[in-house]
Formats: structure tokens, C-alpha cells, sequence
């Protein structure tokens, strides 16, 4: 059973967390919708990806708001999809070896956001 709390007022973090996780699930869910109206010409595993993790970011964003027991682990499962995305960047689209650097640094510093975000969501998330 998934508990969740209703508060009258949000922590700013709270807050600020669930407008991350919805601004990403947008941003992946409009990839999407892209490469399906045809706009968009991504490798069809990346577009699949990109529903993923939209999804994912989507319930992230609402388990958050609601102050769910969930968010805790879907927070670290948005950070460790969206690094591991990131890592598989420079084999999926042929990156140069002097491009590869800044792949990773990206999935580094988007595996420690996840991790933070579910950190805090353990600390202040009610039981």
C-alpha cells in the first residue's frame, strides 16, 4: 500500500523537485509526440527511451506532490534511467572520443541529482 501525505503546505524543495521531475517528463513526452508526428528523426531506441523516462519522470513528479512513499525510489530509478541514457549516448549516435567527456560528466551530474532528490525525499517524506 502507498501511503501519502497531504499537506496544506509544501516544503520549497517539495515543490521545486516536483516541478523538476514534470518539467523533464514533459520535455522526454515531447520527444516522443515528435518523432511520432515525424519531426523528429532520433534513433527509434532513443524515442523509446525518451517514453521511459517521461513516464517514469511523470510519476515522479506526482509521487513527489503527493509526498508518496514512492518518490523516494522513483527518484533514484529517473536518476540511474536518465544516466544510464546518457551514458549510452556516444555508442548509439557515434560520438567522437574528444566529444565522449562531456557524456559523462552529464550522466555523473544527473546520477547525483537523482540521488540527492531521493535522499531528501527519504528524510522528509513521511513514513
Amino acid at each position: 500500500m502507498v501511503r501519502t501525505v497531504h499537506a496544506a503546505r509544501r516544503p520549497l524543495a517539495v515543490v521545486l523537485l516536483g516541478a523538476l521531475f514534470a518539467t523533464v517528463a514533459v520535455s522526454d513526452l515531447w520527444q516522443v509526440a515528435m518523432f511520432l508526428a515525424g519531426r523528429n528523426s532520433e534513433v527509434p531506441g532513443l524515442v523509446l527511451a525518451h517514453a521511459v523516462l517521461g513516464l517514469v519522470g511523470a510519476a515522479a513528479a506526482t509521487a513527489v506532490w503527493r509526498r508518496s512513499s514512492w518518490s523516494v525510489w522513483l527518484a533514484a530509478l529517473w536518476g540511474v534511467l536518465t544516466a544510464a541514457l546518457l551514458a549510452s549516448l556516444p555508442s548509439v549516435l557515434g560520438l567522437a572520443a574528444e566529444e565522449r567527456g562531456g557524456v559523462w560528466v552529464g550522466a555523473a551530474a544527473v546520477l547525483l541529482v537523482g540521488a540527492f532528490a531521493a535522499w531528501y525525499l527519504r528524510r522528509h517524506t513521511p513514513a
